[in-house]
């Protein structure tokens, strides 16, 4: 009779991996030890005798994972929802959030399925795994050495390759030891398309890495924000003006926030460079923002804000599937009879406002809000509002940093960072509308007005300090005169000591007045406001204006921004740049930046001045 032997191999049907027979099954059980987890003990019939636990058969994981588990997961792991969104929906557009996935191309190839390949690299009887560049599981790792590492992942837990934790397990122990750049993003995200680009782009980076390719990999991330995001917020007691003469709004205090989420502009919206600030007033008789504004019917608050808000009996709020338009926000009153502002739609999605017209829409690039009109003739309401539009207007733009007098070249035309619906129209860029002018006519006011306002609420401008004149000193050799348009130079102070806001130093001004003493009155605008009084060392020509151009660093805002061959659309693109990426500019037209490198011209208003070179 034939003795028994025990086999020590990594499978029964890989004889190749045999490190030895033993008669005497201690000596091939201390022999499997010391050869490592990969290995078993078999006897003569091919059944597994040591290590005898429950996972000498390995299981396939043939289904799809549930969407929670992996969000809870990555919740743990103190990613933020932006972040957890961004990477399921690279891991959705990879795999399909299957485990199991076998790249498409590679089915016919290897003439195996999913749950067949899996099959046979689990039992040992396909060993090419490492080596078939062909993408595998939720990441579809396909380089050598990241499937080398997944598979030994994978035999050291003793489970199959396919299994959904050990791959969960596996994908965060890849990004935080060699991908540390992208879980910073994932834990600090500000948008569901910052973290998908830093997963796509430097994660998982395949060939189709365009602007489109991006965007729909941040459509299936948002799907996944909008399904398991906390919508709760943090206090839902409506922001207090105090009365300090400061902003109303800030980081520590905050807009009302309600977000619609059940909307069709929510639901359809996408993520913008935000340029602006546009107004609009509703056009109807009631000043109450329950008649457009409502929670979601599941939302988690539901019942405190249905309480601040009022309840809209008659159920024709914007919070619908049906409603074709939708704003960032809204501003009326609650149910007390407060004034106050309502998030409603992420700052950088862009709304359903103005339309569209000749020149393109303000939806792309302004941040849009509601005013609730009454009946137009209560003076002590429009005021009201008119402030709580200021407020609001200026945080936006703190917020964006925007400049509250600037302008913004979109298709050639200069359109104003801050407008109305009226203005868009005028410019080609929005629908027939007159609001909100026809309403500011009743009670004196205008959009110039709001700039204004709005800057003085940002601190944006400063009233000259009075002359002095000291007979003993002798005059200072003036440098510029009245109309000189000049910037300033790093370091720059007002006379007076206060601090110079950064929009500043990336504007070009004009010297209002050149005094003896050797300081000049500047401001943005050729004539009107003064934005302040410098000392004239702080100052040098602008370009064109009496120097040669002085060169300058921005930093790309936009995902994905084209370098044209002339300064204008209507050139022929030369290749691209991608957000955060800081080049150059050595030449300005129209709105356009000459690059150093001789690429070509880049839009400015999708940039932002980094630092200016003396």
């Amino acid at each position: 009779m034939a003795k028994e032997m025990y086999r020590v191999r990594k499978s029964w049907t890989n004889s190749k991996s045999q490190i030895g027979a033993y008669s005497i099954l201690e000596n091939a059980i201390n022999a499997c030890k010391t050869a490592g987890s990969a290995y078993s003990v078999y006897d003569s019939t091919g059944k597994v005798v040591f290590p005898v636990t429950s996972t000498s058969t390995i299981e396939v994981n043939d289904k799809t994972a549930d969407p929670k588990v992996i969000w809870d997961y990555f919740k743990g792991k103190g990613f933020n929802d932006y972040g957890i969104a961004g990477l399921m929906g690279n891991l959705y557009a990879e795999s399909g959030l299957r485990p199991c996935n076998l790249q498409n191309t590679f089915e016919k190839s290897l003439n195996l399925t999913d749950v067949t390949y899996t099959q046979a690299v689990d039992n040992d009887s396909y060993t090419n795994f490492v080596k078939d560049s062909a993408g595998y599981g939720l990441a579809q790792w396909t380089y050598w050495s990241r499937k080398q590492n997944l598979l030994k992942f994978a035999q050291e837990k003793k489970v199959s390759i396919s299994d959904l934790t050990m791959q969960l397990d596996f994908l965060y122990q890849e990004l935080t030891i060699g991908y540390k750049k992208v879980v910073e993003t994932l834990k600090t995200a500000k948008s569901v398309l910052e973290a998908s680009n830093a997963v796509l782009l430097e994660f998982e980076r395949p060939a189709d890495q365009s602007t489109a390719m991006q965007n729909k990999r941040a459509g299936y991330g948002q799907k996944y924000y909008d399904d398991y995001a906390e919508k709760i917020i943090s206090s839902i007691e409506p922001p207090v003006d105090k009365g300090d003469n400061k902003m109303k709004y800030s980081e520590t205090n905050k807009p009302l926030v309600c977000m619609m989420t059940q909307s069709t502009c929510y639901r359809g919206s996408k993520e913008m460079t935000v340029k602006g600030v546009l107004w609009h007033s509703t056009g109807a008789n009631n000043p109450t923002l329950k008649r457009y504004v409502q929670p979601d019917d599941d939302a988690a608050n539901r019942d405190e804000l249905i309480k601040l808000l009022g309840k809209n009996s008659y159920d024709n709020d914007w919070n619908h599937i049906e409603h074709q338009a939708g704003l960032n926000c809204w501003i009326g009153k609650l149910a007390d009879g407060s004034v106050t502002t309502v998030q409603t739609l992420p700052w950088n999605y862009k709304p359903w406002g103005c339309g569209s017209g000749s020149n393109g829409s303000c939806n792309n690039g302004w941040v849009q809000f509601e005013i609730c009109e009454d009946a137009l003739t209560d003076k002590a309401y429009f005021e009201t509002v008119y402030k709580e539009a200021c407020e609001i207007t200026a945080y936006i733009c703190k917020m964006f940093n925007l400049d509250p007098k600037g302008t913004v070249i979109v298709n050639n035309k200069k359109v104003p960072v801050i407008l109305c619906h009226a203005d868009s129209y005028k410019l080609g860029m929005g629908s027939n509308h007159g609001d909100v002018l026809h309403w500011f006519a009743k009670h004196g006011k205008t959009m110039d007005d709001v700039r204004n306002d709005v800057a003085a609420l940002l601190g944006r401008t400063e009233e000259p300090a009075p002359e002095t004149t000291t007979p003993a000193t002798p005059s200072k050799i003036i440098k510029f005169k009245k109309g000189d348009v000049v910037e300033l130079i790093k370091g720059a102070k007002y006379t007076s000591g206060n601090t110079i806001p950064n929009w500043v130093f990336e504007t070009k001004l004009y010297v209002r007045e050149a005094r003896s003493s050797g300081s000049c009155v500047i401001s943005t605008q050729s004539t009107g406001a003064i934005t302040g009084v410098v000392d004239q060392s702080y100052l040098r020509f602008y370009d064109g204006a009496g120097a040669s151009f002085t060169p300058y660093l921005v930093r790309i805002m936009a995902p994905v921004l084209n370098v044209r061959n002339g300064a204008g659309t209507s050139y022929k693109i030369n290749t691209q740049v991608k957000q955060n990426e800081v080049y150059t500019i050595v030449g300005e037209k129209d709105g356009w930046g000459k690059l150093k490198s001789g690429a070509g011209w880049i839009d400015l208003s999708y940039t932002k001045v980094f630092a200016r070179q003396q």
